[in-house]
């Protein structure tokens, strides 16, 4: 359960007798860190008047970095590691002093990949490495059986994933059945089917998997990897079954398996991939490659490890070095929380806590575009940052710096993104500016996991209620799934495309 601010709101109105005393004084972050992060949360309404400050350094000014896609917002954050823990930097802290805070658990993986790669230690605080998580482990052992279907741990472990009712008893009665036959557990399954004297549901759940395997197996063949995937996510109702659970660990779940499908399509980029003469002989490739990943022991030394958290894990700890992620708008502030006041004001302290935990540097990125189920879609700066003093940031720069779309005019309008200017002054010129704007931008097609529903950064839509405008960015999936859209009439509103019912006119 989350704590309500309400109750400190109101603990003066609901105890009169009671004597405050504010503790302002921190003792940990730096002027700049306390200076920012105070500016930053003094937007909240629903707040108690209250601005920490410190009698250490001002020290340095924030970092920011604004990444081409997270793949590249994780080679910053490693490289900055790799550099503020050599012996000749003048921070040269151990590994231990480092942590890189994100707002879902599915960010952890490129951040773990560049890590590993580098062979820098780490640890997931309140969760698991990306590659143990539930959902990773249940779709790779499907791809695993699919690859080897003697593989019978793999089998035992999805068989009844989803739950398809096929229970342990009949498990057990196959497992007997094959060793006595010696078969595979697998091959004593289909066997099982002509066998007399078991019980005619349980034969039709089992046909039903087997011909599940069978399918997938043949659709290896010709399909890519990402493509398989998706199919037996379908076919096995596996999302379905998540998107039905409706909690936020489902939602989570779903996060996690799109960042798997970010990596598949990631891999088959790759020029392994094109040595590889089939579909088959690449499933097998990359279940090497993540077998290789997964079996890494960095950790010799357990005690000096950078430290991997979402930001509500990282409430109540601190480290001299500290990296936050993802600070764009459907992360931070995340989009499953809603446009409501409350919503935005939890998110910015969230923001908040993340930032005042850093006692010496804090870095932060984000993303020009991030990649939903394999396909990329551009992302607007976070709210936040516009809120952040434009004096307390410093920028840094890519080797090649592209301009984009939501780049453009950052510094020379007074705050670090425009991210409030960019849509109020496009409202002010007019549609036929806004055309010209989103035109010259790239068109990035972002689409839920189902095919739910497909839109275009720079779309012509039309609302029944709002009139025509123009898409300026997506976020999410499935039924959740948001759209940021730019109309003539009423300027930039944010809508649930499931309910949206827009009419797409280009």
């Amino acid at each position: 359960m989350e704590a309500d601010v309400g109750n400190i709101l109101n603990s003066e109105k609901d105890f009169s007798q009671t004597y405050v005393s504010t503790l302002e004084q921190n003792c940990r972050s730096t002027q700049n860190i306390l200076r920012a992060a105070n500016h930053m949360v003094s937007n909240n309404r629903s707040r108690k008047e209250k601005a920490l400050w410190t009698e250490n350094p001002e020290g340095e000014t924030l970092t920011l970095y604004v990444g081409e896609d997270e793949e590249d917002e994780a080679r910053f954050v490693v490289q900055k590691i790799m550099e503020l823990t050599h012996p000749s930097s003048e921070f040269a802290r151990s590994y231990r002093g480092i942590a890189v805070f994100y707002r879902i658990n599915a960010q952890s993986r490129a951040i773990e990949d560049e890590l590993v790669k580098r062979q820098i230690p780490y640890t997931i605080v309140g969760g698991l490495k990306f590659y143990e998580r539930k959902e990773i482990k249940d779709i790779l052992a499907y791809l695993k059986l699919i690859a080897n279907p003697d593989d019978s741990l793999s089998l035992k472990r999805i068989v009844n994933i989803p739950s398809r009712g096929i229970g342990e008893k009949t498990i057990e009665k196959i497992e007997a059945f094959s060793r006595e036959k010696g078969l595979s557990l697998y091959e004593g399954m289909k066997r099982f089917l002509k066998e007399e004297g078991f019980p005619a549901s349980a034969k039709g759940k089992i046909e039903e998997f087997i011909h599940l395997i069978e399918e997938l197996r043949e659709q290896a063949k010709h399909l890519s990897l990402s493509q398989l995937t998706l199919s037996l996510l379908s076919k096995s109702e596996y999302l379905q079954r998540l998107k039905e659970e409706g909690t936020d660990e489902a939602f989570s779940r779903i996060e996690n398996i799109d960042e798997l499908i970010n990596v598949m399509m990631e891999f088959e980029q790759g020029e392994e991939v094109e040595k590889v003469p089939s579909g088959e002989a690449v499933l097998e490739t990359f279940l090497d490659k993540v077998s290789l990943v997964t079996d890494v022991d960095l950790y010799e030394d357990k005690g000096n490890r950078v430290s991997l958290m979402t930001l509500h894990c990282a409430k109540g700890l601190e480290f001299p070095l500290v990296f936050i992620v993802g600070v764009e708008e459907g992360l931070l502030p995340h989009y499953r929380r809603g446009e409501e006041i409350e919503d935005l004001e939890e998110e910015r302290r969230l923001f908040y806590v993340g930032m005042t935990r850093a006692k010496e540097r804090l870095f932060l990125s984000r993303a020009e575009r991030r990649h939903t189920f394999g396909i990329g879609q551009a992302n607007l700066p976070s709210r936040f940052l516009d809120e952040i003093p434009i004096d307390l940031i410093q920028l840094e720069k890519r080797e090649q710096e592209d301009e984009s779309l939501f780049d453009r005019g950052r510094l020379t309008q007074g705050t670090l993104t425009g991210w409030e200017t960019h849509f109020q002054k496009d409202k002010e010129r007019g549609h036929e500016s806004i055309t010209e704007t989103l035109s010259s931008s790239r068109e990035e097609v972002v689409l839920s996991p189902e095919g739910f529903f497909s839109l275009k950064v720079g779309m012509r839509v039309r609302h029944a209620k709002f009139g025509d405008g123009r898409v300026k960015s997506v976020e999410g999936m499935g039924e959740d799934q948001k759209a940021t859209v730019l109309f003539q009439s009423v300027g930039s509103k944010r809508l649930k495309v499931r309910n949206a019912n827009l009419e797409i006119l280009e």
